[in-house]
Order: structure tokens, then sequence, then C-alpha cells
């Protein structure tokens, strides 16, 4: 499996997409729960983050179940073309740092302090005149 997050101007907006993939096999077993606590533990009190954004199809109960597990809330859906001319619900989702249900265990962060300016990239300044 795999869990990522991605963001855009974190350093202004922070705010964050999460996203996962775990194979059949491993499903159903809390591993997409631990990834993802995991990574929202780190953005959430590594990052300064405020805000992570998920989706899943609507019918993904599975994925929706690990989402709504950790505090996320429905955000309206979108019609998404997940394969060339297969349309499908998807569910956006929202959390924000204050509804984040915290795993029962504490994250080990260990090279943090060189890697973090790495990805918060340098601050915004607004530019004078701009928008």
């Amino acid at each position: 499996g795999a869990q990522g997050l991605t963001a855009r101007r974190f350093s202004a907006r922070k705010v964050l997409t999460t996203g996962s993939w775990l194979s059949q096999q491993h499903q159903g077993r809390g591993f997409g729960k631990e990834m993802r606590a995991a990574v929202l533990t780190f953005a959430f009190d590594w990052l300064g983050a405020k805000i992570a954004l998920s989706d899943a199809a609507a019918w993904n109960e599975a994925s929706l179940g690990v989402s709504h597990a950790l505090g996320y809330r429905d955000n309206g859906t979108d019609l998404v073309e997940a394969r060339p001319g297969e349309v499908t619900d998807h569910q956006r989702l929202k959390l924000s740092a204050a509804e984040f249900v915290r795993p029962p265990w504490q994250l080990e962060v260990t090279g943090a302090d060189r890697a973090v300016p790495l990805l918060l990239g340098p601050p915004s300044v607004p530019t004078p005149g701009g928008p």
C-alpha cells in the first residue's frame, strides 16, 4: 500500500490532501487507518496543517469508513471520470486539526528537523500591489 500527502501553496494555506491505496488482501485489518493517522499526526503536529482534505468513490465504504473514523466530515460530491467513459460520484471529505480523532499511540519522528524546512518551502511574502 501507499499513503501520501500533497499540497499546493502549503506555507500560505496550511491545507493538504491525503490519498492512499492498500491492496485488497491487507484491507479490513486496520492498516489503512494506521497509515492515515500517522501522516495526519505528522501533518498537524510537525507541519502545522490546519485542514486535511480527501475523497473517495461514493461506493467505497471501506475508504470512507477510514476517513470518518479519523474525524473527516463529508464535504460535498463530484462526478469523476475514474476510467475513460466511467463516471462515478466521489465524496469529498474535510478534517480540521481540532476534529482529528487521534490514534492511541504516539508518533515518533526522527530527522524532521532537516526535512520540514524543505517540505514547507520559503515563507509566503505578499507582493506589494499584488493579490
